[in-house]
């Protein structure tokens, strides 16, 4: 083999170590195209190997500028791919492209505003399944039970069009008020004040819509069970009202899903055990025991979604929402257990706990992590 040939051999060697391994296939053969064609043109008779030098050449540019193409094209679609935006809480796919995301005041109303974006993949996700295995594909006519201002009755039922009708129903009459001055759309929604713990619920409804006498296609309840004195009766209730082939979503919250690190002196456990301690808190631990609620109520074809929500990646701004979303209304509790009369001392050590959990969240070393759950069941 002349020099010219070992020359170039090493060149090609060179480049196929540099190129990422799915292109050294292509690289492999280039070098045998290489060594047979520069190793082949002594055999060739003096007066034609001009020519074939000439194709030879040809022949390995055009093998290069194919090489070349190809790697190119590789790491503009790795840039591609890296440049993709992030799926976060924040910036999610919308199913439409649009995002909407008793004690009351704005602090209050933000923190429901800053969990109803948190779960809004979790609520489509259930809103989705539901509708699959329902027999009508328009003109659904629903309910959310205990809609509160109406903020997550419009984000979810509003991504999608087969809703003819959507009632919300809460006893609060303020948050109704609220709920009836923000509705723009009141072909569709229209909102109610009525107590679900009340007899009546039954009549109620049929009262609302000439299509309920023969039951609703589909109730929306979220984070209601947990403050009523009897979850089993509404659940009850729901079966009742539902038509055949109807079916609810329930979505509840459980202080057991909740994990730290790092938790001096038990810090997250002790947050979660002095809030059992204030009379009139809600059922913290409702979420588990939905399914056996379900079935007592005799629904079938139960189905549960979760949402894991943590602090990795989060920025200090991202944190503080978190740990306001998940922890700030505890103080309202304190408030409570303080204008009752209750054990001074016993809130005053819940609220500085909850101060300590709050600094831990700042920390970008720190670890949290909590769970949603929803449930579906059809009649």
């Amino acid at each position: 083999m002349n020099a010219n040939a070992k020359s170039s051999n090493k060149t090609w060697v060179k480049i196929i170590r540099e190129l990422d391994t799915n292109l050294k296939l292509f690289g492999l053969i280039a070098l045998i195209s290489n060594v047979g064609i520069f190793g082949g043109i002594p055999l060739v008779p003096d007066e034609h190997r001009i020519y074939a030098f000439s194709i030879a050449v040809i022949f390995i540019a055009i093998i290069f500028f194919g090489m070349f193409y190809v790697l190119h094209k590789d790491k503009s679609s790795n840039k591609e791919e890296r440049s993709l935006p992030k799926t976060t809480e924040e910036n999610i796919p919308l199913v439409n492209g649009s995002l909407h995301g008793s004690l009351k005041g704005p602090r209050e109303i933000k923190r429901l505003e800053i969990q109803s974006d948190g779960n809004f993949t979790l609520d489509i996700r259930a809103f989705n399944a539901a509708l699959k295995r329902m027999s009508i594909s328009n003109n659904i006519h629903a309910i959310d039970i205990g809609c509160g201002d109406g903020n997550v009755t419009f984000s979810r039922f509003s991504e999608y069009k087969v809703f003819e009708k959507v009632y919300g129903i809460d006893k609060d009459t303020d948050t109704v008020n609220k709920a009836i001055l923000a509705n723009k759309d009141k072909k569709i929604f229209d909102f109610r004040v009525f107590d679900v713990e009340n007899d009546g619920l039954s009549n109620f409804i049929k009262n609302l819509d000439p299509s309920f006498h023969d039951g609703v296609d589909l109730i929306f309840c979220t984070l209601l069970l947990s403050h009523l004195n009897d979850p089993q009766k509404l659940v009850n209730k729901v079966k009742s009202i539902l038509k055949p082939g109807g079916v609810v979503i329930f979505r509840g919250s459980d202080d057991g899903t909740k994990i730290c690190y790092p938790n001096p002196g038990g810090l997250l456990e002790k947050v979660i055990d002095l809030t059992k301690r204030i009379p009139s808190v809600s059922d913290r631990e409702n979420a588990r025991k939905l399914y056996k609620q379900l079935l007592q109520a005799k629904f079938k074809n139960i189905e549960t979604f979760y949402h894991v929500r943590d602090t990795v990646g989060k920025t200090t701004e991202e944190r503080s929402k978190f740990y306001y979303k998940s922890f700030s209304y505890r103080s309202r509790y304190i408030d409570l257990a303080i204008d009752q009369g209750h054990d001074i001392a016993a809130v005053n050590e819940l609220r500085k706990a909850l101060s300590d959990l709050e600094d831990l969240f700042s920390e970008q070393d720190f670890y949290y992590m909590e769970m949603s759950y929803i449930f579906i069941a059809s009649v």
